[in-house]
This record gives C-alpha cells, sequence and structure tokens, in this order.
C-alpha cells in the first residue's frame, strides 16, 4: 500500500468523494523542511498568531480595527504563508506554499478518475460536453499559458491552494479566481490575470512606469487599492504570481483533450490549433500517449503540456500598446462608440505571442512532482480499493509516474492566441425560419410560431423532447415547452393561499410605472390587489399602481421558506437533464461541492398587469449570464375590470405582430395570456447597444462610463424601438405570448423584456448548459467592466470553474470507454 492509500484510509474513507476527503484534511500535521530549517503552515488567522511580528493580512487588519469575531474572519494567508520559529522562539514567515509542496491528495480534486461524483454521466453525455464545451476549455488554457509567459524565470511561484467553501475572488474586479492570479506579499491583496494584463500595460506616451499624469494609465492604476501595510500603491511587478491548481495538472489535462477528441473523433476547430497536430491514438491508454507525443523529438508546438522557460525575459503584457480608454478584452463594448459615430473599428482578435515560462524547477512536470513524494504503487489489497483496473487515482499516478518524461521538452514556444469573440452562430444577418427538416421531429408533438422561427414543443414530458430541443437550443435559439401546468399542484400557487401564508409578511414593491422601489409593505397589500384593481396601491395621481413583489422569496431560501412549492415546481418544471439542480446537461452540477456553488435559483416573479399601459414593461430589456427557464404557474385578470383588460390584451398582441397560431391559442382555443416577450439572439446584444446609446444621446441622456444600456435594464423597447432597431440594424427579435403552463427557454446573453398583460405569478431557474457556454464565458469578461456597485459586476457564475470540473468529468469518462465497446 502507498503513502497516498494510506493517507486515504487514515481519513476513513473511501476514494469516491474528493470534496469530502479535502473537506477533512488537516494543514497542521503536513510540516515541511529546507536547509534544515522546519516549517509549517499557517492554519489560523493572523489575528490568532499571538506573540508575533507577522505582516496581518488585509482582512485581519480590517476585522482587527471593526473588532470583527475571529470565526468571521477570512484570512488571506490561512492554507497559504509557510511559518517557522526563530532563535528565540518568536513566529516568522518564511515564505508561501510552492507547488512542489502539494501532496497526493490535493489532487483528488482537479484529475479526472473514476467514480465521478453525482450526478453520473455517460459516454453519449461526455462526447457531447467534450463537442460544446472542448473549445473553451482549451482557450482558457491558453489564456493561463500566455499569463506564465509574463513570469520571469527568476520568479517563484507560489501556490493557493483552494479552501473548502471560500470563493477566492479577484480584489479588483470581483471575478471568481480560476488558477494564475497575482498576490501581494504583505497584505495578500489579489489581481485577477486580466486585472493584471490591464494594470501592466502602458500606453505609447509612456512606457516605463506608472504616469500619473496619463490618462490611459492612472485609469487602471487608480481603480487598485493600496496596501493595507505601508499603504503605498501596488505595483504589479512586485506581486507574487500565484497558481490554485496543484503541479501541472492544467497542462496535463490540457494535453489529454486533444487524445480524447481524437479517439472518440470529436474534431472541433479548436483555438489552440492542437487538433491538427495530434498523431491518432493506438490502443494504448490516452495518459501514454500524451507521453509518446511529448517525448518526441519534433519542435514543439503550441499546445506543449505546460509553457516552457526560454532563459530570457519574458515579453510581459505591457509588449502590446494601448490606446485611451481602451480594454483588456477583444470583447469590449467601447467599440459601440466607434459603431455609432460609423467609424472603422477592427474586428481582428488574433494576436501572437511567444510563450516563455518558469523555470523547471518551480514547476516540475507531473511525473516528477510524484517521484518526489516516494511513491510506491505496489497496487491495492485493501478492501477500500477495488483491484486495479486502470480506472482508479492509483492507476492514473502509476501511468503518469511510468510514462511521462522527466526531461524538460524544447525551451522556445509560439503559441497564437485567438479567442473566438463571435457567438458560433454569428453570421449579421436577420434570423430566418430554423425548422427545416428536424431529424429528430419524428412523432413529437411541436407547432413553430413566429412565422418558423420558433419550436413550441407541446408534451413536456415526451421522450422525443431532449434530441429535438438540443437541434434548435445549439443554435442559440429560445424554446417554449406548453402544457407543464398538467404536472404542478395548482392550489399551492394561487394567490389567495399565498395572501394566507405570507400576508403579514413584510417586502418591498416596486412601482412599474415610476421605477421606484416602496420599502417595507405588508404583502397581504400586494395579493389584494392582484386581480382586483380598487384594491390596489395609489399613486400621487390617485391611479392604481402596476406592482411586483421584489425579490421575494430570496432565492437561497426559496427551498427553505416554500418547500412544498419547491418539490412541486420540480415535478412542473420541463427538461430536468437541464433544469434541475442534479441535470446531467446543466453543467454547473459538475462543480465540486469543495466550492461554493453558485445560486441559481428557483427565484418567483409576482407582478400585476399592464394590459392597459402598453408603455410599461413588468421586467425592462436585460440578460443574464446563465441560461434560464421561466414557468407561469398563475395567471389573474382584474375580476372588476375584465372585459378591457381582456381587450386590451388582444389588441397588445397585435400591435406587437405575433403571430396567427399564437393568436390563435387565445381567441380561440381560450388560453389567457400571461405575459409578452420579446427575446432576440445574444449575437445581437451590441447592434442593441448601439441603438440604445443613440437615442439616449438623442433624448439628452448622459452616457456613463462603466455603465451598459442592458445590463442597467433602463430601457424597454416599445413598438417604434423595435421598427427602428429592425430597420437601422436589420435586427428582429422573437415575439411569443406566455400563457400557464408554458416555459420559455432563454439563452444566455440574449436580451429579453416582458411585459405583463394579466398579473403572474412566474417561477423561473437558471442552468448552465453547453451549447450556450460562449456567452457565459464573454459575459464574464463583459461584466468586469462595469462598475463596482453594479448588481452584476460580480461574477457569481464562476464559468472558468465550472468548464474545468465539466471538461475533467467528461474525459474521465471517455479515457476508461472505448470507441468499439459501445
Amino acid at each position: 500500500m502507498d503513502n497516498f492509500q494510506r493517507q486515504i484510509l487514515s481519513l476513513g474513507l473511501k476514494f469516491e468523494n474528493p470534496s469530502a476527503v479535502l473537506s477533512k484534511k488537516k494543514l497542521n500535521v503536513r510540516n515541511m523542511s529546507s536547509d534544515g530549517v522546519k516549517m509549517y503552515i499557517q492554519d489560523k488567522s493572523c489575528l490568532e498568531l499571538y506573540f508575533s511580528a507577522l505582516l496581518r493580512c488585509r482582512e485581519c487588519k480590517s476585522a482587527y480595527s471593526s473588532a470583527t469575531k475571529l470565526s468571521q474572519v477570512l484570512c488571506r494567508f490561512h492554507a497559504f504563508r509557510r511559518l517557522t520559529h526563530n532563535a528565540k522562539g518568536g513566529i516568522v514567515s518564511c515564505g508561501f506554499l510552492s507547488p512542489t509542496d502539494a501532496d497526493p491528495i490535493d489532487l483528488l480534486l482537479w484529475m479526472p478518475m473514476l467514480p465521478i461524483v453525482d450526478p453520473q454521466i455517460d459516454v453519449a453525455m461526455a462526447k457531447y460536453i467534450i463537442k460544446n464545451v472542448g473549445n473553451r476549455f482549451c482557450e482558457l488554457v491558453e489564456q493561463e499559458k500566455e499569463a506564465m509567459s509574463w513570469v520571469s524565470s527568476s520568479n517563484e511561484i507560489a501556490w493557493k491552494q483552494a479552501v473548502n467553501g471560500i470563493r477566492e475572488m479577484c480584489d479588483v474586479c470581483s471575478t471568481t479566481l480560476f488558477n494564475v492570479h497575482w498576490v501581494c506579499r504583505k497584505c495578500g491583496y489579489v489581481a485577477c490575470l486580466d486585472c493584471y494584463r490591464t494594470m501592466t500595460r502602458r500606453c505609447s506616451r509612456c512606457r516605463g512606469n506608472i504616469a500619473k499624469n496619463c490618462k490611459a494609465c492612472s485609469v487602471g492604476h487608480v481603480k487598485w487599492a493600496k496596501c493595507s501595510v505601508d499603504r503605498q500603491p501596488h505595483e504589479p511587478r512586485e506581486m507574487m504570481v500565484t497558481q490554485i491548481i496543484p503541479s501541472d495538472v492544467l497542462w496535463f489535462i490540457g494535453r489529454m483533450i486533444h487524445n480524447i477528441r481524437k479517439k472518440w473523433n470529436i474534431f472541433e476547430n479548436c483555438p489552440c490549433g492542437e487538433d491538427r497536430d495530434i498523431n491518432l491514438l493506438d490502443d494504448s491508454s490516452s495518459l501514454e500517449q500524451v507521453t509518446r507525443v511529448t517525448q518526441s523529438d519534433e519542435p514543439v508546438s503550441s499546445t506543449d503540456d505546460q509553457p516552457l522557460s526560454s532563459g530570457s525575459e519574458p515579453s510581459g503584457p505591457d509588449d502590446e500598446p494601448i490606446t485611451d480608454g481602451s480594454s483588456d478584452t477583444c470583447c469590449d463594448v467601447s467599440v459601440l462608440g466607434l459603431a455609432a459615430q460609423n467609424q472603422p473599428v477592427d474586428s481582428s482578435c488574433d494576436k501572437t505571442v511567444e510563450c516563455k515560462s518558469i523555470a523547471n524547477e518551480s514547476l516540475p512536470p507531473l511525473r516528477d512532482f510524484l517521484l518526489q513524494k516516494d511513491f510506491e504503487f505496489d497496487g491495492i489489497k485493501d478492501d477500500h480499493f477495488p483491484a486495479s483496473s486502470g480506472k482508479s487515482l492509483n492507476d492514473v499516478l502509476r501511468r503518469v509516474v511510468n510514462g511521462m518524461p522527466s526531461k524538460p521538452a524544447p525551451k522556445c514556444l509560439n503559441l497564437k492566441f485567438s479567442p473566438d469573440c463571435q457567438s458560433p452562430t454569428a453570421s449579421g444577418v436577420s434570423p430566418g425560419p430554423v425548422n427545416l427538416d428536424l431529424p429528430s421531429a419524428g412523432n413529437v408533438p411541436h407547432v413553430w410560431l413566429d412565422s418558423g422561427r420558433l419550436l413550441q414543443l407541446l408534451e413536456p414530458r415526451h421522450p422525443g423532447n431532449l434530441k429535438m430541443f438540443q437541434e434548435v437550443w445549439q443554435k442559440g435559439k429560445p424554446v417554449m415547452i406548453s402544457n407543464c401546468d398538467k404536472h404542478i399542484t395548482k392550489e399551492l400557487w394561487l394567490p389567495e393561499a399565498f395572501a394566507k401564508e405570507f400576508g403579514d409578511m413584510e417586502n418591498d414593491l416596486v412601482d412599474c410605472t415610476h421605477k421606484v422601489v416602496l420599502i417595507g409593505h405588508k404583502m397581504q397589500r400586494f395579493w389584494q390587489g392582484f386581480e382586483k384593481v380598487s384594491a390596489r396601491l395609489k399613486d400621487s395621481q390617485n391611479s392604481p399602481m402596476i406592482l411586483k413583489l421584489k425579490d421575494w422569496p430570496p432565492m437561497e431560501d426559496f427551498s427553505e421558506m416554500l418547500p412544498t412549492r419547491f418539490k412541486d415546481l420540480l415535478q412542473g418544471l420541463p427538461l430536468p437533464e437541464y433544469t434541475h439542480r442534479t441535470g446531467v446537461f446543466n453543467i454547473a452540477s459538475r462543480l465540486p461541492e469543495y466550492f461554493v456553488r453558485p445560486d441559481l435559483g428557483p427565484k418567483m416573479y409576482n407582478a400585476y398587469g399592464s394590459a392597459l399601459h402598453p408603455m410599461v414593461g413588468s421586467t425592462n430589456l436585460h440578460l443574464d449570464i446563465s441560461d434560464a427557464v421561466n414557468l407561469i404557474l398563475y395567471v389573474g385578470i382584474p375580476k372588476d375590470d375584465t372585459e378591457d383588460h381582456e381587450a386590451a390584451a388582444i389588441e397588445g398582441m397585435k400591435t406587437a405582430g405575433c403571430c396567427e397560431p399564437t393568436m390563435a391559442r387565445i381567441t380561440r382555443e381560450g388560453h389567457k395570456p400571461g405575459a409578452l416577450w420579446h427575446i432576440f439572439d445574444a449575437k445581437d446584444s451590441d447592434k442593441i447597444r448601439d441603438l440604445l446609446t443613440k437615442v439616449g444621446l438623442e433624448i439628452g441622456e448622459p452616457v456613463e462610463p462603466n455603465h451598459d444600456p442592458i445590463h442597467d435594464q433602463s430601457w424597454y423597447l416599445d413598438e417604434a424601438l423595435r421598427e427602428r432597431l429592425l430597420r437601422e440594424y436589420s435586427v428582429q427579435g422573437y415575439t411569443l405570448v406566455q400563457c400557464v403552463g408554458d416555459a420559455i427557454f432563454i439563452p444566455a446573453g440574449a436580451p429579453h423584456q416582458v411585459r405583463n398583460f394579466h398579473s403572474c405569478i412566474k417561477a423561473a431557474e437558471d442552468f448552465v448548459s453547453p451549447e450556450n457556454l460562449s456567452h457565459c464565458f464573454q459575459l464574464t469578461q463583459e461584466f468586469r467592466q462595469l462598475s463596482d456597485t453594479h448588481s452584476n459586476h460580480e461574477d457569481k457564475l464562476q464559468v472558468k470553474n465550472i468548464i474545468y470540473h465539466a471538461v475533467k468529468d467528461a474525459i474521465a469518462v471517455l479515457q476508461n470507454s472505448e470507441p468499439d465497446s459501445v
């Protein structure tokens, strides 16, 4: 039995759940030594290390001054800083963890191996994930390689191990950290890869040091907080480059994915270009094939396992001059200003980076790292582990040690980094019909709405729905699935039921007409006016208000506050493979529980109708970073003004240009029209921004920096604006009417707006599908540019971590299966 197995068994756990193993790992039992000096890892906050002269991190210093409880302090140096004792017995710092300090247990979270944690995926699902997510993963790896190329061979690289239940975030832009980032050694201030790139760029006027009087350079400089220890500005090049993924596992998996693609004939136009160079696999394992490629004497291409040292100074991100107000991302919305003025915009985002790397002693190959731990790999005899079958962690590590080369590859690496800034379906033309002989149509009950552009599935639990949905969904189109109300308990969703259970609770209301928040009203007042205009709150003009409940119930409390309704909602949501938290195609479920998983709902939308007020939208134009499904559970028409509201709703549908099948559902089939939706393709977002910016200037509204007309949710596109959008930009959205039991699927990044014809009770669930991950990836960059106070500024989705673990689990399934056996 090897050392790794003994550690696992000492915890009393089987190797099944990496999160459970890591969460019970004790930091302080792992002592280290260097040159005879005994060291250990800081396992307490800086405040708890009494009688020491250690520098306190910014969190501990802030907590000390504000008398925060120690249990609430998230110390920046916990599980990161090395400590030792001086001659007098005092505690002193002796640097930080390095990648060589990782042990086998730290690899559990990051290596592809079976069994994967639930939800389980089969070969078909794994192939689908690789096909749709593989390019984004390779793009992510190339970004990390580029960041490593900025590091001088004389720099040491630190390793910040993931901490259970903590979401590591950039202090500058609030983006979740994935791997490479920069840390202040004194106070623990953190800057992500993108913020470091922005900060270290120089304009053509001052390529030396940061110039305080240069607008182009000082903008980013002002945004960085000063060091909490010496109150001096953080100089990027003095900060410590740090990685989160242990050893060189990321480069190793970046290599494996191309072997998997070849093995399973998953051909894609990979941004790193590796698919063109790798040889076909034989019957050996993918790990051994990686070894064969890295041992080749051929010149090394841009897709080697890891960035390689060149012996010269790296070409840092500041080698590319920037101009005033330019962004670090090629998809910057600042190009809209040029577009609005009819000025040419350089749409090219290709750039060539000479990739040089860190010294091999700073980041050893995975094989050397494992050998340093004195593994025996003598087979598994304990009952806690099955007989060796090539699928356990022990087998994976053995193949790495026996197969991967110990010698470094050639030292020069040229890579082309060409992120895909466009949607895969971007064509620059108005969307046309998509109902062209879908292979999966068969006997699936469905209708094509909106001139053949919008799929409506009629039976929510039909077994053929999934395939037909995917064929349309991968084109970036919305989908509607009707009759979901057959599978819910309708009595639970009546306004009377909510008034009885929660009427005495106070909650904020939103006046949709004047966009004013009304603080602290009992919900009884809201529900009383749900279907009775005369009972509604009045505004200053004595007119009934069009209200909606603000953020109720809170997303994190939905399942606790409404447990029965939560279970009932899950019964009603169609396509659970996507819409449930544990859905196999909801790849957010692949994020291990060791991390802080994103809160994807469900959440409720309860609002009055505005059939008599066509200029009032219940939800203004906006877009979401994730996919979403929205289900109407109840529609209420005012009982004291039924005829006028019904007639106004029909007129509103006609004015909106609803198609004949949609009109027939209401006028002939008797469905209640709950809400009018306008959804636009994600690729048209910039055109919509351009129009709204132009219209804002025309009416005298200032264009504020670090704001966005879509993300700010300050516009509702009425008939005139939608007509202008079509005339000037050839952009036509999807118009659909949502009735009781209709579930609308909205792709990530697709701008959409909603106007309730009648009072509606809706519930929505967010999810992350493989098909639309490109938009999630791009929107993460867009949200970084928003102001610090913007509600969308913080990266709560953790899209890079989701990509990594989805690909990792898919590789684990595919590398342990053979194409001929499935």
